[in-house]
């Protein structure tokens, strides 16, 4: 029969194991540990360092820098690395690549339109709104227009143009971009 202390104690030590393994599961910049390393881990910094904030969900992975302190730096390194300026964070040894770095980036572009017909997107953020709903991650967007024979009132085209990693092309493709 356990007793209450031993049950107490292995409710203890898995407590423990668990919490080990999500600490060390969070990727260096990942300050809140939403498995993105993005500007919203900057700013998390930024507020912190300005204590706007008191405390970060996961600091043992908030200086990048390595040089032992929280500060402006680390959010300025999170924010070069989200943006693909950096390939490398760097905490206490613990290197995390880049994954733009690792699997690649392409441009894609799906066309608002066909001169008379209606647009398949109503606006460039549908269209983002579209890929992101079926599972492809969207760096940026951007509009591109065009002059084309003024047919039934439309002086010029417009193309959507997304920023996608490589690994989304081939669903990107099966959904008509």
């Amino acid at each position: 029969m356990i007793t209450k202390k031993v049950f107490s104690l292995l409710f203890i030590i898995l407590m423990g194991i668990t919490g080990i393994s999500t600490l060390y599961g969070v990727d260096c910049g990942d300050v809140n540990g939403d498995e993105n390393i993005d500007i919203v881990d900057a700013l998390l910094i930024s507020r912190y360092y300005v204590s706007l904030v008191t405390s970060l969900p996961y600091p043992e992975v908030a200086d990048v820098n390595n040089d032992t302190e929280i500060d402006i730096l680390d959010a300025l390194k999170i924010a070069q690395f989200y943006v693909g300026l950096i390939d490398v964070l760097e905490c206490s040894g613990d290197p995390t690549p880049n994954p733009t770095q690792i699997t690649g980036t392409i441009e894609i572009s799906h066309m608002s339109g066909i001169q008379c017909e209606m647009t398949f997107y109503e606006s460039m953020e549908d269209a983002r709104n579209f890929l992101e709903a079926n599972g492809i991650t969207v760096l940026g967007m951007r509009e591109e227009h065009y002059p084309v024979i003024a047919m039934c009132g439309a002086a010029s085209g417009t193309d959507y143009i997304a920023l996608i990693y490589i690994s989304d092309l081939e669903k990107a493709i099966e959904l008509g971009w």
